[in-house]
């Protein structure tokens, strides 16, 4: 069964615009996954030096 030019012209400018949808939606897991990689590594900054300041106070409520 042969299509004809309308409807080949059609499911091509379909396919144009899912792929360009499909491309947004890569791109914006691909920012979201960078920015909670972002947020867990702040995290786990800020908690290691807090752990770093509670054993420096530690030491100096010890020292005196």
């Amino acid at each position: 069964m042969e299509q004809s030019p309308e409807l080949q012209e059609h499911v091509r400018q379909v396919q144009e615009a899912a792929s360009k949808n499909a491309s947004w939606g890569t791109v914006f897991v691909i920012i979201v996954l960078l920015a909670m990689i972002v947020t867990g590594a702040f995290y786990a900054w800020g908690k290691r030096i807090a752990e770093e300041r509670a054993y420096l106070e530690l030491i100096e409520s010890q020292r005196y």
